[in-house]
């Protein structure tokens, strides 16, 4: 990657020219908000693949289109007050610091599937509205997904949901 380049304009590139961002390091905080319109909505799909993070932070987006992390390596994944309205993969990832979804709804799919977690996942006041599937994870140290159910600030799952085969503690 040419090193005046900035990694959000490596992945405006990418996405306009292929689709979609394959086997690209992205060093230093990658923050999906500086990809927005003026209205704070992200209407193309985005797509990683392979691709090696040391951050990814969005907040107070919303995905009017699929987001796709697939088979990528992170240090940090923060989301914070997002919308996904499509869809949302985390798929074979290795996630090896902080992951924070706070206050996120999740619409149609949504899958978390086959990652490893290293740290604490939290999940905060999280809506997952479609078919939700979450399983075949390694959480290292914990989740709270399940906690607090009934509770304020409590994760809802108000589609149909699939959790299983995942190690460690989602509660």
């Amino acid at each position: 990657m040419n090193s005046n380049k900035q990694p959000i304009d490596t992945i405006r590139e990418e996405i306009s020219r292929q689709g979609q961002v394959r086997n690209k390091t992205f060093n230093g905080t990658v923050d999906l908000r500086l990809l927005a319109k003026e209205n704070e909505f992200i209407s193309h799909p985005l797509v990683f693949i392979n691709c090696t993070f040391s951050g990814i932070h969005a907040s107070f987006l919303s995905f009017d289109a699929p987001v796709e992390l697939r088979a990528c390596s992170i240090n940090e994944l923060l989301l914070q007050s997002c919308n996904f309205a499509r869809s949302f993969t985390l798929n074979h990832c290795n996630l090896s610091g902080i992951v924070k979804f706070d206050c996120c709804g999740f619409s149609e799919r949504n899958e978390i599937t086959g990652n490893i977690f290293s740290e604490h996942v939290n999940f905060f006041d999280c809506q997952f509205k479609g078919h939700t599937r979450i399983f075949e994870n390694d959480f290292k140290k914990d989740s709270n997904l399940l906690s607090n159910a009934g509770q304020p600030y409590a994760n809802q799952f108000l589609g149909s949901k699939e959790i299983r085969d995942n190690n460690g503690i989602l509660e």
